[in-house]
């Protein structure tokens, strides 16, 4: 290997003595440093290393066109370690060089990562969008477009990678709707184009489902949740069962404001939804966010004859949990009072469970209940058990 490529090599990596070192104007004066053989014995290579950072980028460049493979390839990987933003062309064109592809790639997603706040890096996309077809440089690859989405999103050389990216997504490549959701294609996001354009109805649930993990995604899920008609019904009930995951997966005192967005199309989607799937999928959406805007509408349905009252109860007890005071789902206790005459033993069941979660909760925070304020109920009835009038009911 040549002397001059092999100190290139580990350019980023021995810190120069100046002290001990002959000037770099000595060392660059000489013949041209890729056709000839660079003169400097080991304890020189200091000098060479910081001659190399400073002077030896154009070369390397012309570098990457010479006969010799190896020499190609330790300067595809020089240029990498040097982090120079004026050699994304070179690199990216290297690409096509069956023999320097591989390290090519990695030296441009080097230089990605080193210069993410410089704007030129954008120049970048349109070749790393190439490396997604590469397997083994796919990650990283998407890493690197991911930090540049998240410091120009709408740039419009993003029109070059977009393809690229919802490919590898249609293939089972989750990982890319974090990079899409960071895109703004107009109004939307890079990630709901991508999914409104799959027409299996398996496939976009089978990425929403990916979503449900990363907190991250929050604003991408309601986004999707916001999508009209009923050709994104499917997406709708599965961005609101993401949000329910996402939900009861972290601490839901800080959750309610994290997912307020979503609150209100949950509410529409409740009261409007055409199929009793999708409310009960809204229903849980709500309860396991637990922000009290939701109440007035789940009151409401309790006093409906709606299929999903059981579920509408169930998550103003969420509610009542996730705000201790109890003075929101406390509204809900008249509703719940009527449910228990219901003639569905279950809708019985849970009306009694919710209303003493909603009793205990309120006790437990020394709420004063004035005599008369809080029902006197009769319980869930069933054969085995008929509490006395005015008795709170035991659990059953």
């Amino acid at each position: 290997m040549r002397p001059l490529l092999a100190v290139t090599a580990v350019a980023c990596q021995h810190p120069v003595n100046e002290t001990k070192a002959p000037s770099c104007e000595t060392i660059m004066q000489a013949e041209s440093p890729l056709v000839r053989e660079l003169k400097c014995s080991e304890n020189k290579w200091s000098v060479a290393v910081k001659a190399v950072k400073l002077r030896a980028v154009p070369e390397l460049r012309k570098a990457l066109k010479d006969d010799d493979p190896e020499v190609r390839q330790v300067a595809a990987y020089s240029l990498g370690m040097i982090g120079d933003i004026s050699a994304v062309m070179d690199l990216g064109q290297a690409l096509e060089d069956n023999e320097v592809k591989g390290i090519a790639a990695k030296a441009l997603i080097s230089i990605v990562h080193q210069n993410r706040l410089k704007p030129e890096a954008m120049n970048a996309v349109v070749f790393l969008s190439t490396i997604l077809r590469d397997r083994e440089n796919r990650e990283t690859a998407l890493s690197a477009m991911e930090i540049l989405a998240s410091k120009y999103p709408a740039d419009a050389r993003w029109n070059s990678a977009i393809p690229a990216l919802a490919g590898i997504l249609k293939e089972g490549y989750s990982k890319a709707a974090g990079t899409l959701a960071l895109i703004r294609c107009g109004p939307e996001s890079a990630l709901t184009k991508a999914i409104k354009e799959i027409p299996e109805l398996r496939m976009r649930t089978d990425i929403l489902k990916q979503l449900e993990h990363d907190n991250n995604m929050i604003t991408a899920v309601i986004e999707l949740l916001s999508l009209k008609g009923k050709e994104f019904l499917d997406i709708r009930e599965a961005a609101a069962s993401a949000i329910t995951t996402i939900a009861e997966n972290n601490n839901y005192y800080y959750m309610p404001d994290m997912l307020a967005g979503a609150v209100p199309l949950l509410i529409d989607m409740t009261l409007y939804a055409e199929t009793c799937g999708s409310r009960k999928k809204a229903i849980i959406a709500l309860g396991a966010i637990g922000h009290t805007d939701a109440v007035p509408v789940l009151v409401r349905l309790l006093g409906s004859s709606d299929c999903n009252r059981c579920w509408a109860a169930q998550a103003l007890g969420q509610i009542a949990e996730k705000n201790p005071d109890g003075s929101e789902a406390f509204a809900a206790i008249p509703v719940l009072t009527k449910m228990l005459d219901s003639e569905d033993q279950n809708e019985r069941i849970v009306a009694f469970e919710v209303m003493e979660k909603i009793k205990m909760i309120i006790e437990e925070n020394r709420k004063t209940i004035n005599e008369g304020e809080w029902p006197s109920t009769r319980g869930p009835k069933t054969k085995a058990n008929e509490p006395k009038e005015g008795e709170w009911p035991t659990r059953l």
